[in-house]
């Protein structure tokens, strides 16, 4: 099974998708700010991360290099 990770801060476009993967066999998890996914992802790495661009708190751009770098 996959492990994905959800980081989005719309909560309910994060469950809706959370639960479309999970009908299709993946495993998910989910953030809503750059903190929680990756003290998440640090807890146990993903297989892959869906990571919005536009968080809340800026860019989702900076929080691709650290989750990468997890792996």
């Amino acid at each position: 099974m996959r492990d994905v990770l959800i980081v989005d801060d719309d909560r309910v476009w994060a469950e809706q998708l959370a639960r479309s993967l999970t009908r299709r066999g993946f495993s998910t998890r989910i953030a809503h700010d750059g903190a929680a996914a990756l003290a998440a992802a640090r807890a146990a790495v993903p297989d892959a991360a869906l990571v919005d661009l536009r968080l809340a708190e800026g860019s989702g751009l900076p929080l691709i290099g650290p989750l990468r770098a997890l792996s």
